[in-house]
């Protein structure tokens, strides 16, 4: 079974790291994208689809060149917006910068400084834990298993289907909210 946040273990790395931060960004991203680090680290400015609110991001694990729209919540959006707002001066109008112009060994350590810093476990310090969690949270809210499979870009629905371990405390919670009671 993968190793994955939860929802609150990922807002408490999030809320770890410093306001209006590429780290915090980019740990937001993480989360609610559900995209892998080499996916987020060749994200372009062009790429944020405001008026759509969608990001394009492009599928790095297929034989092909794929890429795929993947929704955002407006929180998200509007931290983008303000950071290339603050951050960001265009020199012309065919700029499209990368918007995590770093390394993978970056995006590490923030993941791992930003668990430090809340508290959480050491063994979920790395960025494919808040993959893990995106598509175990979106499984526990009902989202589709193809939505899932087509956002967080697996070529299989095998590979999507397998996030579906959850837990002894979220499958308890699960059946519980179930109801199996039967009778008056």
């Amino acid at each position: 079974m993968p190793l994955y946040l939860t929802r609150e273990q990922a807002g408490q790395v999030i809320h770890a790291l410093p306001a209006r931060s590429l780290e915090r960004l980019f740990v937001l991203c993480l989360w609610s994208t559900g995209a892998r680090v080499s996916e987020l680290l060749a994200l372009r400015v062009s790429d944020i689809r405001f008026e759509e609110r969608t990001v394009q991001l492009p599928t790095l694990k297929r034989r092909r060149q794929v890429s795929r729209l993947v929704p955002l919540e407006p929180d998200v959006l509007g931290e983008l917006a303000v950071y290339l707002s603050s951050h960001w001066r265009f020199k012309t109008t065919s700029d499209d910068p990368l918007i995590f112009d770093r390394s993978r060994g970056w995006a590490w350590l923030v993941v791992q400084r930003g668990c430090l810093e809340a508290g959480i476990d050491r063994r979920l310090a790395h960025p494919h834990a808040f993959r893990h969690g995106h598509v175990v949270h979106a499984l526990k809210a009902g989202v589709p298993m193809t939505a899932i499979q087509d956002t967080v870009g697996h070529a299989s629905i095998e590979t999507t289907a397998h996030y579906g371990r959850l837990s002894l405390v979220d499958r308890r919670e699960a059946y519980h909210a179930a109801d199996f009671k039967v009778g008056p």
